[in-house]
């Protein structure tokens, strides 16, 4: 009650009539005023916002090329035989190690060197191989494609590494297992470099990379002739044969 007279009495000076009226009439409440109305929707919108959240549970972690890469060689290592894009990795063990010491880092990020080595695949026919056997489809498919997935790059990078080693490979060692074709075979090719994981380094860094894959075929002269004369029997065959 000892605060009942300070409500009522007004400014010093002004009577006790006007001091009286003020009490009929209800002051204006400050959260009624367009100020306070926007901030209380505004607070009513985050607060919705939060419960939504929280209906939805935790954000998933955006992907990146490297995560998906880290994730697919991950199943290669426990699974080998799992394809990849309907193919199957030839070197799911030496790819781990490579893609591990770069931090999983993508090796064809460069358009260019990504079309050189589709180039490289395609050229495999004038040595008697299929182009088919280094993801020659698949990869038409995923390199046509502006903007892939950070999984679909993934795979497009593992794809391509794998197509390179098979055809490098191929080229150095042959295709077909000539001690399985001819039991008395003894002759061999040995790579100088001993760590292969740091010969695929080397190639995917190597500009121009066509002649760099041209170079694991052999580059005896009856070789070069052998190709010559397949080079004229697809000539031929383009024609529409005999």
């Amino acid at each position: 009650m000892a605060l009942l007279p300070l409500i009522l009495v007004s400014d010093a000076g002004a009577d006790d009539t006007r001091g009286m009226r003020s009490i009929g009439r209800p002051s204006p409440l400050p959260w009624l005023s367009p100020v306070w109305l926007v901030a209380w929707v505004l607070l009513c919108g985050m607060l919705h916002a939060t419960d939504a959240a929280a209906a939805r549970g935790p954000s998933a972690p955006v992907l990146t090329v490297e995560a998906a890469l880290r994730e697919r060689l991950a199943q290669l290592r426990e699974h080998p035989a799992t394809p990849v894009r309907e193919a199957w990795i030839a070197a799911p063990a030496l790819l781990s190690t490579f893609y591990e010491r770069r931090g999983f880092a993508p090796a064809w990020a460069c358009p260019r060197q990504r079309q050189a080595l589709a180039d490289a695949i395609e050229r495999s026919r004038a040595h008697g191989l299929d182009p088919e056997d280094y993801h020659a489809g698949v990869l038409r498919v995923l390199l046509a494609r502006p903007a892939p997935s950070p999984q679909e790059a993934a795979d497009r990078d593992l794809l391509l590494s794998d197509a390179i080693v098979r055809l490098v490979y191929h080229l150095y060692y042959g295709k077909a297992d000539l001690q399985d074709m001819q039991r008395g075979w003894h002759f061999t090719r040995l790579l100088r470099e001993r760590d292969p994981a740091r010969v695929l380094e080397a190639l995917v860094m190597t500009r121009p990379l066509g002649p760099a894959v041209e170079g694991y075929a052999p580059s005896l002269p009856a070789y070069r002739d052998t190709m010559a004369a397949l080079e004229r029997h697809h000539a031929i065959a383009a024609r529409g044969g005999w």
